[in-house]
């Protein structure tokens, strides 16, 4: 009779060891952000990690500022997957990046895809702005994911993002 119980215990020991092994340590979560950001370590002007929960999940909640953006970052803490975002560049960092030439409705589908990992496809875009200032504000659902953005069409920035696990 105690064989079924020590076998079990081994069991959840073996579990609880494999989730461990699989989980990323805080300095993995700090890359990843990084990566999400398109920043370097060098960039952070602040910077604040905690042990957090999003949707019962456990995370980690990483908040930084650099000198082109602020930048609210969650990630599992298990396998490093983006839960949750909030990223906003400063208007003059995106001003700075403009060029002369006006991205299309599919060149920023292509920017926005590779930023935000997604596919092309799914992301829908409206124009906004002014003639001086040309965006497109978009929006992509998938995989359980909610991104929406505003991107700037004369500097091929995304100038503000967020990305929420759909219910």
């Amino acid at each position: 009779m105690r064989r079924p119980c020590v076998l079990l215990t081994l069991l959840c020991c073996a579990a609880a060891s494999l989730e461990a092994l699989a989980a990323i340590s805080r300095e993995e979560a700090l890359t990843e952000a990084l990566r999400w950001a398109d920043a370097a370590r060098s960039d952070l002007i602040t910077f604040k990690i905690e042990a957090d929960e999003q949707n019962d999940v456990p995370a980690y909640k990483l908040e930084f500022e650099t000198k082109f953006g602020d930048f609210d970052i969650v990630l599992a803490r298990a396998d490093g997957r983006l839960l949750d975002a909030d990223v906003e560049l400063e208007d003059d960092y995106v001003k700075s990046r403009r060029t002369g030439r006006v991205l299309s409705a599919a060149q920023a589908r292509t920017v926005a895809a590779a930023k935000l990992a997604v596919p092309a496809q799914c992301i829908k875009l409206v124009e906004q702005g002014s003639r001086s200032q040309p965006r497109f504000d978009g929006r992509c659902s998938t995989h359980g994911r909610e991104f929406e953005f505003e991107l700037d069409r004369r500097s091929g920035l995304i100038s503000s993002w967020n990305m929420d696990l759909k219910n």
